[in-house]
């Protein structure tokens, strides 16, 4: 997830990133933000720290 979201933000022309998968189960099978207790997994605070260095880098 970071790895592509990280090489998507760096396109002009994608406007745009959505993730399907916001809390388990998921339809991928392991690929949510949140365990089914509301819990942040990992990927969370990965996304939350590239968002962070994007807009810091604007």
């Amino acid at each position: 997830m970071e790895q592509f979201y990280t090489i998507a933000a760096a396109r002009e022309e994608i406007q745009a990133l959505t993730w399907w998968d916001f809390i388990e189960p998921s339809f991928s099978g392991n690929g949510a933000f949140l365990y089914e207790d509301e819990n942040p997994r990992e990927m969370f605070f990965r996304l939350l720290a590239l968002k962070k260095r994007i807009i810091a880098a604007k």
